[in-house]
């Protein structure tokens, strides 16, 4: 799931950052192509994964020991 929805996070992250070069979603998505190519959009993805997947686990492990405890 996180990778087909990486690019939005790239184009958010830039619109956010860059003042005057990015102006809509759709502008930024397709200036980043056009200068960087379809490979940029993913940039950055192996970091956020290997922050993501411990963080995610610890909050599942988390889950289930509160529901556990919870049930008695």
């Amino acid at each position: 799931p996180t990778r087909p929805a990486y690019p939005h996070e790239v184009v958010r992250t830039r619109l956010r950052e860059e003042g005057t070069k990015y102006r809509s979603f759709f502008q930024t998505l397709s200036l980043i192509v056009q200068e960087e190519g379809y490979g940029s959009l993913y940039r950055g993805l192996t970091t956020h994964l290997v922050r993501q997947i411990p963080n995610t686990a610890i909050m599942m492990a988390t889950y289930e020991l509160v529901v556990y405890l919870l049930n008695g």
